[in-house]
């Protein structure tokens, strides 16, 4: 078997760990996408009252009938940027915090046994990425939320929240 390439002191080259985030992101998303719907329209279902979702399969086949087999990739695209930034930026971060920390123990003689190493370099790198994709956390909730058969738009999402945010609630004029 191989060498791992995330073990203590691996050198990565930054690009290949953001290529390999970038895609390990989009694809885990494509793949997940119709089931983070329906966990998203079964959380919300307490504020929509003309909906109930009793379980998984209900609420798949409910989607489906409704609003067509593409409603299970509502909210799809910031979905997708957000797993892209969000693989890329914890690849990145834990190879570079990788390289950086040996680094540091290797010119200052400190040791740092491999699973503390592991578990401080991924604490970071996920903190990291977690803030950097957030906001399209809260685009693909949105979208993914919606039961209406008419998509909803990216942009004018961004301009709800962009008002929302600027002014306390939404514009009337």
């Amino acid at each position: 078997m191989g060498e791992s390439s995330i073990r203590q002191g691996a050198q990565i080259p930054p690009y290949v760990s953001l290529l390999a985030g970038s895609f390990s992101g989009l694809m885990a998303r494509f793949v997940t996408a119709p089931l983070d719907v329906v966990k998203i329209r079964m959380q919300l279902q307490g504020y929509q009252p003309n909906i109930r979702y009793t379980n998984s399969l209900t609420t798949l086949s409910s989607i489906i009938k409704k609003e067509g087999t593409q409603a299970l990739w509502k909210g799809n695209i910031p979905a997708e940027i957000m797993y892209i930034i969000y693989g890329a930026t914890q690849f990145t971060a834990y190879s570079t915090l990788n390289t950086l920390v040996s680094k540091v123990e290797r010119d200052e003689g400190v040791k740092i046994t491999p699973g503390l190493h592991s578990l401080m370099l991924g604490s970071i790198a996920g903190c990291v990425s977690t803030s950097v994709s957030y906001p399209f956390d809260v685009l693909r909730t949105r979208l993914a939320s919606s039961d209406a058969t008419q998509f909803k738009s990216l942009a004018g999402e961004i301009s709800k929240i962009y008002v929302w945010c600027v002014y306390g609630g939404e514009r009337t004029h």
